[in-house]
């Protein structure tokens, strides 16, 4: 049995894992709201490079979701877009999840979205595409926090490796049947629909999902 391994072509943003800051702030992205969601340089608990964005949902209250937007991105419309992030969220009490929005010179027209995070004690890649609408030529990449539904309603996770691309590469096939299969090491589980999945990477760093004997995803960044 035969798995492919994608590459992101081109990443569209800026500084996507957050090594350059200027303070308190990031490079090329906006903290959109550093009182009642606050985004904190992170050095130790990190996916790429140096460091990463710790995202904090402080006030209980807050019906805010946007931590952090991404400097305007010029795109072309009706191609489609791949977007996501590396996230480290074993918060039980937030989730999060990456938005694109698209705009005309300014116009707002629509949004894409990726899957939510679940509780997992180690980092997991959330992913998506989405169309362009016809008209637009700018995008915005938004980084959102979520409260669970009860108290304390705060809570946290890390950031690291966000990006906006517009195709993924095949580059080369990988079998699973043979010894190669044993190198590979449980990284990570939690119960998704009743069911037991399993995250797995191997030592360049592979990630895959596997319920059963089931393969469901294989992706790799450079």
């Amino acid at each position: 049995m035969f798995f492919l391994l994608f590459l992101i072509n081109q990443n569209l943003l800026l500084n996507p894992s957050f090594e350059e800051w200027n303070g308190d702030s990031i490079v090329h992205w906006k903290i959109a709201h550093p009182n009642a969601l606050p985004c904190i340089k992170e050095n130790d608990t990190v996916y790429n490079g140096n460091f990463s964005v710790k995202i904090m949902k402080s006030s209980p209250t807050t019906d805010l979701r946007d931590a952090l937007i991404s400097d305007t991105v010029i795109i072309n419309g009706g191609t489609y877009y791949y977007f996501g992030a590396y996230f480290w969220d074993n918060d039980p009490n937030i989730y999060a999840k990456i938005q694109i929005n698209w705009y005309k010179n300014g116009n707002y027209l629509g949004y894409g979205d990726t899957p939510t995070t679940q509780d997992i004690n180690g980092w997991q890649f959330i992913w998506s595409y989405k169309k362009a609408p016809d008209t637009a030529n700018q995008a915005l990449f938004k980084i959102r926090i979520y409260p669970v539904d009860t108290l304390p309603r705060t809570g946290f996770y890390f950031c690291d490796y966000a990006f906006l691309s517009t195709s993924f590469e095949i580059k080369e096939k990988i079998d699973f049947e043979n010894k190669k299969f044993k190198e590979f090491k449980n990284f990570q589980s939690f119960n998704l629909a009743g069911q037991r999945v399993k995250f797995f990477k191997n030592k360049k760093g592979i990630y895959f999902i596997k319920i059963g004997k089931e393969i469901k995803k294989l992706i790799k960044l450079w």
